[in-house]
């Protein structure tokens, strides 16, 4: 009876350590962030001269119109930044913040509340890893279609 009781023992101590991993800990909201696949400075900003505006990246699940742009005129960015980052709320702009690229092509920048850890899929999908947030490259009037004559 002591050696069954023992194996048993024995038994379930094993399953309980097999679920163990070598870097348990909490999971972080960014663990299934999507690696960065594209370099930034090679994406196209999408600066509009008839409307003098650049494309704006939505904001993903979000009852607002809520979204980013970023510019890349030389005359505006600072030393060591490839464009500039707009945050753009219920029609109110941000300040422009400055991104840098890091050695893991990521773009980051931090202003005053706004800060960004940007990282691109391709040229239309970005995910910021401070805000856990995914951004979709789209054109304002095919975007404002979607909701043309809807009633919430």
């Amino acid at each position: 009876m002591k050696r069954i009781f023992a194996l048993l023992l024995t038994a379930f101590m094993l399953m309980s350590f097999t679920g163990c991993e070598e870097n348990a800990g909490a999971p972080s909201p960014t663990s299934n962030a999507p690696a960065n696949t594209i370099d930034p400075e090679n994406i196209d900003w999408g600066f509009d001269e008839e409307k003098l505006e650049y494309d704006r990246w939505y904001l993903q699940n979000s009852d607002d119109v809520t979204y980013i742009f970023f510019s890349d005129d030389e005359a505006n960015l600072k030393e060591n930044s490839i464009c500039n980052y707009f945050f753009v709320k219920s029609g109110v702009v941000s300040e422009a913040v400055p991104l840098n690229l890091t050695d893991d092509n990521h773009l980051k920048g931090s202003s005053g509340e706004l800060s960004v850890d940007l990282v691109f899929e391709d040229c239309f999908n970005a995910y910021d890893y401070i805000s856990d947030s995914y951004y979709s490259r789209g054109k304002l009037d095919e975007y404002n279609s979607y909701f043309a004559d809807k009633v919430y």
